[in-house]
């Protein structure tokens, strides 16, 4: 959610709000260039969990356990 990237947002340090991991993951689209991959469908749409990006794969506490983006046309660097 862009609201959980602006500071003072007062849920902006609640887990359950503003996942830790899905500011990870929007970290790692942006440095890899994720606007240019093969297959980016649903990466930061606001409105879909992280669980539901391509290639992303949860447990059953929405918990990222696995990507598997093989083959994406990344480039970029990681930080």
């Amino acid at each position: 959610l862009r609201l959980c990237q602006n500071g003072g947002f007062d849920l902006q340090d609640d887990s359950e709000a503003c996942p830790l991991e899905r500011n990870l993951l929007r970290d790692f689209y942006i440095s890899t260039k994720g606007q240019e991959w093969t297959e980016s469908d649903k990466w930061l749409d606001e409105y879909e969990g992280h669980c539901l990006w391509h290639g992303v794969k949860c447990d059953s506490l929405n918990r990222t356990i696995h990507l598997q983006l093989r083959n994406n046309g990344f480039s970029g660097k990681l930080k």
